[in-house]
């Protein structure tokens, strides 16, 4: 359970990027079909689609998983918005059909959605994971990579603490960074306006 995939997605690549050989990544959106994520996931991708026809069948979000049989060793699957499709029979019945098939060569399929409900035939076979909100070193981490692209000087900016305390209370890094790129002014970062845009997400 995830309130920012894309963050998600980028930390779990980001400590699987760690090992001596990072494992292919694909992603699966109803939008786009498969894609890779990462270099290793290119030719994965070209292995579970290998032509047009299939490029087509993988924005289906049933067939897609029929597709990821052919995924190779250690490769691993983001699943994007699950909860929009588990209810679906063809869904579940798919995601079950690849249980034992990754399992057998490690490869693994992974749910990503704000909350999540499952069927009763994966509720035994699907580890359900609450990412944490930000806390504070995530926020501080965000506050200076936003101050880094916009090169903000060292004396405009606010008080490290003073800033986080105005930024918790927020579910993922993207809305932090939104909050946070539109308080920005030429004298530094407008306090009062922060506080008002946090008060008008926790009130949503």
């Amino acid at each position: 359970e995830t309130a920012d995939p894309a963050a998600t997605m980028a930390r779990i690549e980001k400590e699987l990027n760690g090992s001596q050989e990072p494992p292919a990544m694909l992603k699966w959106d109803c939008a786009r079909g498969l894609s890779a994520v990462n270099s290793a996931g290119e030719p994965a991708l070209a292995l579970v689609c290998p032509g047009e026809e299939e490029r087509a069948m993988s924005r289906d979000p049933g067939l897609c998983l029929k597709l990821a049989e052919k995924m190779p060793k250690r490769c691993v699957l983001f699943y994007q918005a699950a909860h929009h499709f588990l209810k679906d029979p063809l869904v579940a019945q798919a995601s079950w059909n690849l249980r034992d098939e990754n399992k057998s060569k490690g490869a693994c399929l992974v749910f990503l959605a704000p909350s999540i409900s499952l069927p009763d035939e994966l509720k035994q076979d699907v580890l359900v994971l609450t990412e944490p909100v930000p806390g504070p070193e995530d926020i501080a981490a965000i506050a200076e990579s936003v101050f880094g692209m916009v090169k903000l000087d060292k004396s405009k900016q606010p008080k490290m603490e003073r800033l986080v305390d105005a930024l918790l209370g927020y579910l993922a890094a993207f809305p932090i960074e939104q909050a946070l790129a539109v308080s920005l002014t030429k004298t530094g970062v407008d306090m009062e306006r922060l506080a008002e845009l946090r008060r008008k997400y926790i009130s949503n």
